[in-house]
C-alpha cells in the first residue's frame, strides 16, 4: 500500500521492470534532483495505485545516478 505517495516507480524500459524511488515532497519544487532517493528495489508487479514516471522525465542528475546504480547491479 502506498501511503501519501511517498514512493514513485521509474520505468527503466527493461521488460516491464520498475525501480522504486523515494520521493520527498518537501523538496519537490521545480523538479529538484534532491527530491529523489534511489532505492535498490526493482519491482515487476506494481501496486494498483502506484505512480509511474518515465525515465526521460527525470532530472539529469537523477538519470546519472540511476545509470550508475543499474550498471552496478547488472554485474
Amino acid at each position: 500500500m502506498l501511503k501519501h505517495q511517498k514512493y514513485v516507480y521509474v520505468d527503466i524500459g527493461d521488460q516491464k521492470k520498475f525501480l522504486k524511488v523515494r520521493f520527498l515532497k518537501s523538496r519537490s519544487e521545480n523538479n529538484n534532483p534532491e527530491a529523489y532517493v534511489i532505492l535498490d528495489k526493482i519491482s515487476i508487479k506494481l501496486p494498483r495505485n502506484a505512480k509511474v514516471i518515465k525515465y526521460e522525465d527525470l532530472p539529469a542528475e537523477v538519470k546519472d545516478k540511476l545509470k550508475l546504480k543499474l550498471s552496478s547491479s547488472k554485474k
